[in-house]
């Protein structure tokens, strides 16, 4: 991910609690989120945004986006049903699934250093 052209990856940390019996669950990464998300938004670095989360907590994050004036969809995996809080609050709704994932990851991506036009992006 690191090299897809305008896609910022942030890390959280692992929490290794009772390991191996426990899998590690990961800290931190909902504030990171949040925060760029935030100061992004009252940037105006963006016009949309596209959260993937299913937690509810991004709920008011959210709102602050679109009071901001932006627009805000939120990707989820699961059924219809889940995560009704955000499904409210988002702008749209893109549900996540196989069908979607198809075809995204090609062999003949540009090179990382390259500039590549989103028409380009879409079509590539």
């Amino acid at each position: 991910m690191q090299v897809t052209p305008y896609t910022e990856l942030r890390l959280g940390r692992l929490i290794y609690n009772n390991w191996p019996a426990t899998a590690p669950y990961e800290k931190g990464i909902d504030i990171m989120l949040t925060t760029d998300l935030l100061t992004h938004s009252f940037k105006k670095n963006y016009d949309l945004a596209i959260l993937v989360a299913r937690d509810t907590d991004y709920v008011g994050a959210i709102q602050a986006v679109k009071n901001n004036g932006q627009n805000l969809e939120i990707a989820l995996f699961g059924k219809e049903t889940g995560s009704r809080t955000l499904r409210d609050v988002a702008d749209h709704v893109i549900p996540f699934d196989s069908q979607l994932l198809r075809n995204c990851w090609k062999n003949n991506h540009p090179d990382r250093n390259q500039r590549v036009s989103p028409i380009t992006k879409a079509t590539a």
